[in-house]
């Protein structure tokens, strides 16, 4: 029986073509450049790559709210909702609570010390 056309089915998976890094001197000279991998839609997971790109590339919180942002979105994933400036501003905050933790496990029981020449 075929599904109406316009119903989509949320667990379903898009295959994708995933870059490998080049070897070099690789089985007689062949070099495999990709691999297939399947890939889910995770409302979770775009939110958290939204608030990674924000800290990485020193972004303003309200960058969320441009209508170019939002239409690129829209265009390159039409079920993400794009949250507000103060939602990205609690997932940026979450991000560094988590990453603040892992900073302090890695530089349990060693000696740091910070020079400055101002």
């Amino acid at each position: 029986m075929q599904k109406f056309p316009f119903v989509i089915d949320r667990k379903q998976k898009t295959l994708v073509l995933e870059p490998r890094p080049i070897i070099k001197g690789g089985n007689n000279g062949e070099e495999n450049l990709v691999t297939i991998k399947a890939v889910g839609y995770s409302y979770e997971e775009c939110r958290k790559a939204l608030g990674k790109m924000i800290i990485l590339d020193e972004l303003p919180f309200n960058f969320v709210e441009n209508q170019g942002f939002k239409s690129f979105c829209q265009i390159m994933q039409p079920r993400f909702d794009v949250p507000s400036r103060l939602t990205i501003w609690r997932d940026c905050l979450k991000i560094y609570v988590v990453e603040k933790e892992k900073l302090k496990k890695a530089l349990k029981d060693q000696r740091v010390c910070l020079t400055t020449d101002t």
